[in-house]
């Protein structure tokens, strides 16, 4: 479907996290809407080969890395009277790197604005064909 070339993270809860753009870009993989058509609400798509690095409270570092088989999920709110995309959310359920034990770790964002790159206020419009 498309790539996330630039991602930016807001403050954590606890701990701090780190995403990795050297694996950048990433895969985006459709995988359903919300809504009815042609009043698509929303778009969830697969990311695949996102990675982040994370540090928690207690100085552990994990690394997380999305694959095809535990992709981490993003949402796009999309408005449907300008068919732009809104705001974009991310969550998931992704194992973590061997210096964690590949425990597996539990995440979520608020959603954050989404804008065409290299600029502020460009919205990214998506119409059905």
């Amino acid at each position: 479907m498309g790539y996330i070339t630039r991602a930016i993270l807001g403050p954590c809860l606890s701990g701090t996290a780190t995403i990795l753009r050297e694996t950048q870009p990433w895969h985006l993989r459709y995988h359903g809407f919300q809504g009815n058509l042609p009043n698509i609400t929303s778009i969830t798509v697969h990311v695949v080969e996102a990675a982040w690095r994370v540090r928690e409270s207690g100085g552990i570092n994990c690394l997380s890395r999305s694959s095809a088989t535990r992709p981490a999920i993003a949402t796009f709110h999309r408005n449907t009277v300008s068919h732009e995309i809104t705001e974009a959310g991310i969550s998931g359920r992704i194992p973590t790197g061997f210096e964690c034990f590949g425990v597996e770790g539990t995440f979520g964002s608020d959603s954050g604005a989404v804008s065409l790159l290299g600029t502020q206020n460009v919205r990214i419009s998506v119409s059905l064909i």
